[in-house]
């Protein structure tokens, strides 16, 4: 079937649902008149983030307590990457104990929650240590922050950091503490009067980047300091499939878990592979396609003209119900398929954000919205109807299984698209990691297009005519040595993100344990009471448990995928 998403239930969940479009921001007159003034300053401001010798990159020093501003030097029919919000992390998959890193745009970002810990009367206990907090005692809410991720002091990590019972980030290198608008609020070592003299220091401050949290999702906007705080307010999230906003009454609606992974390719590769129908039959082999099957032809329509927002096309296979692939600049992602007149759909959603060269962040949901009787009705193809079914008994599944399921499917291609941009950019054929005015584009000699790949060509050429062929990424552009080893790494890219998968892979970790010893002990202890076949039984029983605990901390850990073996 086509497209790289539509995975059939044993890749579980896939793409994701987003709340609300675009909601409308209605700005006071206050902040109107600060825009107006924005508008004014950036129209004559001059921006260089960087120098270029010999043909490299050189960013200029930079510390992370100076904002980080938008590149000003915009076309007016060019997107702009830098004033835009990019969903990040799923909200409820993310450790509100701990910061998260985060890479975007090649910047090192940090994310927390600093909600306070309270016990049951409501109060906050304060800051001190974990060990001490009441029996009782919950984190609130709170808000999530995104910090650049570096301490002003000396430039350690914060994402090594801690979250405290305060609320606040703390640099565990030595000991100083930011509140959520990125204000120093303490240093361990200082007196009073030093302390206040530091804080009055700018570079004291975090770069504290906007956020907003909609649909589940976590939104950073990839600049800081007064100016971003305005253009953010003013500029709409990115649209989202919403089936409420619709009017479609919720109890029809079924939702995939969020998923989430940063892959080792980047962003522009990972959604070239997301429109691409033809490669689905013989990459997903067995998943959601058989290579020995006849292929099936394919029209491409484009429906919607490309500007810098994005695009939108209508793919029609004979026999299938067509399909519609939207594409919303940064990086939204959907392929929608309409079931029926009265609303029922299947809806696949990938948001897809650009961490570095080579690198991006994969957000994605699976959406069936049942017609009104309840039923879901045949998309004409028996591998997508299996793969909506499947989703219909997700909940069925813990979620640790959904994430091994998608991690599963993703490994199945992403050693292709992985070495498909190595190749590239090692010969300097295309790469969108360059400099202004560096390399030209020459991705149209690099490859033998065929009809079939018309979905890739129209993306490929938005990436032309409404980017210049480049992503303005910050720092590094060079990309790491292909590594087969990293491709299938799924602890460092999924897991360690995902609260459950941890939780999962700690406690397979303690059965894994706790059952061998067991064996072991029942093996030399053999109670006469049990006999030599109970004692066996036992013995056999703990093993099994250990090893299934060891299987499941293995899929949460590493997963290759040989084509050569996928009979």
């Amino acid at each position: 079937m086509p497209f790289s998403i539509f995975k059939s239930f044993t890749i579980g969940t896939f793409l994701i649902t987003l709340s609300a479009s675009s909601a409308a921001f209605s700005p006071s007159s206050n902040l109107q008149a600060q825009a107006q003034r924005l508008n004014l300053k950036l129209a004559y401001r001059k921006h260089s983030q960087s120098k270029i010798e010999n043909n490299h990159i050189v960013p200029e020093p930079q510390s992370t307590t100076h904002h980080i501003t938008a590149p000003s030097e915009v076309e007016a029919n060019e997107f702009d990457w830098f004033k835009a919000w990019y969903p990040v992390f799923p909200v409820d998959i993310l450790d509100a104990e701990k910061p998260t890193p985060l890479e975007l745009l090649g910047m090192k970002l940090v994310v927390y929650n600093d909600g306070a810990v309270v016990n049951k009367e409501g109060k906050p206990v304060g800051f001190g240590s974990k060990l001490s907090r009441p029996k009782d005692a919950r984190r609130e809410e709170g808000t999530w922050r995104a910090f650049a991720d570096a301490c002003p002091h000396r430039k350690a990590s914060l994402s090594e950091g801690r979250v405290e019972d305060d609320g606040t980030l703390l640099c565990s290198y030595h000991g100083w503490r930011w509140e959520g608008d990125g204000n120093l609020t303490a240093v361990p070592v200082a007196s009073k009067n030093e302390l206040q003299r530091i804080m009055d220091n700018p570079k004291s401050s975090c770069n504290a980047f906007p956020t907003k949290v909609r649909g589940g999702l976590l939104y950073v906007w990839p600049a800081s300091g007064s100016d971003a705080r305005i253009e953010s307010e003013l500029t709409p999230l990115p649209e989202a499939f919403d089936p409420e906003a619709l009017g479609v009454d919720k109890d029809r609606v079924v939702n995939s878990p969020y998923s989430f992974r940063r892959v080792p390719v980047s962003w522009d590769f990972f959604l070239e592979n997301a429109m691409d129908p033809a490669h689905v039959q013989q990459a997903h082999h067995g998943t959601v396609g058989d290579r020995y099957d006849e292929a099936t032809p394919f029209d491409t329509v484009v429906t919607k003209k490309p500007t810098k927002n994005g695009f939108e096309m209508n793919i029609r296979f004979e026999g299938v119900l067509p399909y519609t692939d939207k594409f919303e600049a940064p990086g939204v992602f959907s392929i929608n398929t309409p079931l029926a007149d009265d609303g029922a759909a299947y809806v696949i959603q990938a948001f897809v954000t650009p961490a570095s060269p080579g690198w991006s962040n994969i957000i994605t949901r699976q959406t069936v919205i049942k017609t009104k009787e309840g039923k879901v009705p045949s998309s004409g193809n028996k591998r997508r109807d299996g793969q909506m079914n499947g989703i219909l008994k997700l909940k069925m599944l813990p979620e640790f299984m959904v994430s091994y399921a998608n991690n599963r499917f993703f490994n199945e291609d992403l050693i292709h698209i992985h070495s498909q941009e190595h190749h590239m950019a090692a010969s300097m054929e295309y790469s969108l990691a360059k400099t202004k005015g560096g390399n030209p584009d020459r991705y149209a000699d690099a490859i033998l297009p065929t009809s079939a790949d018309k979905p890739v060509i129209t993306f490929r050429k938005w990436i032309k005519d409404f980017s210049k062929g480049r992503i303005p990424y910050k720092g590094d552009l060079a990309l790491y040595p292909v590594d087969r080893t990293a491709v299938f790494d799924v602890y460092h890219q999924s897991t360690v993100y995902n609260t459950k998968c941890m939780g999962a892979v700690k406690n397979a970790h303690k059965v894994r344990s706790l059952a061998s010893g067991a064996a072991v002990v029942m093996c030399i202890w053999q109670p006469a009471c049990l006999g030599k076949l109970g004692t066996g039984a036992l013995v056999g029983l703990f093993g099994a448990a250990a090893l299934l605990a060891h299987k499941i901390a293995g899929m949460l850990t590493y997963m290759e995928h040989i084509t050569a073996e996928d009979d």
